[in-house]
């Protein structure tokens, strides 16, 4: 048990390093560092339970499991506890950031998408507007001279096809 336990221990203590460059806050490094220390106690508290042990006296190794080890592993304990609650409120204020990003965007994208409609509408209004007013023109005139009538000049221009049928009849 004591190889894995001394694993876990470096472990521990190379996510330890990792962590200190992740935390931002004062508060959090100072955290961290009382993390590391109670890491280190616990390592030290470790060792003498191991001495403890190697001895051989069990009334020995009970005193040194309550006053040394016991307390050192507790302290570690809380101070995982405290580091992690600081984190979980980091976590849950970032969570809250996200969803109001997220509902900014929404509104924004329903904003666009509102915008594209009108303005798609207000286009295609204009465009069909001068396309059935010139085809609208082309077929009175060509109702007109279907009917021999030709009391009125027939005016065309170029810019479309409305135009162009209107100089062709013309």
């Amino acid at each position: 048990l004591l190889p894995q336990i001394h694993a876990d221990l470096a472990a521990v203590g190379g996510l330890l390093t990792e962590l200190g460059p992740q935390l931002a806050s004062p508060l959090e490094q100072e955290q961290l560092q009382q993390l590391m220390a109670s890491h280190l106690n616990f390592g030290h508290g470790l060792r003498a339970l191991q001495l403890a042990r190697d001895g051989g006296l069990t009334s020995h190794i009970e005193e040194v499991y309550a006053v040394q080890f016991s307390p050192v592993a507790n302290a570690l304990s809380e101070q995982v506890q405290l580091l992690s609650v600081s984190q979980h409120g980091r976590i849950s204020d970032a969570v809250v950031h996200i969803d109001e990003v997220g509902h900014s965007a929404r509104w924004g994208l329903m904003l666009f998408s509102a915008c594209a409609l009108i303005l798609g509408g207000v286009l295609s209004l204009w465009l069909t507007r001068g396309v059935s007013g010139s085809i609208r023109t082309a077929l009175d005139t060509a109702n007109r001279v279907a009917a021999l009538d030709l009391s009125e000049p027939i005016v065309g221009h170029g810019r479309h096809e409305g135009g162009r049928l209107l100089n062709a009849l013309g």
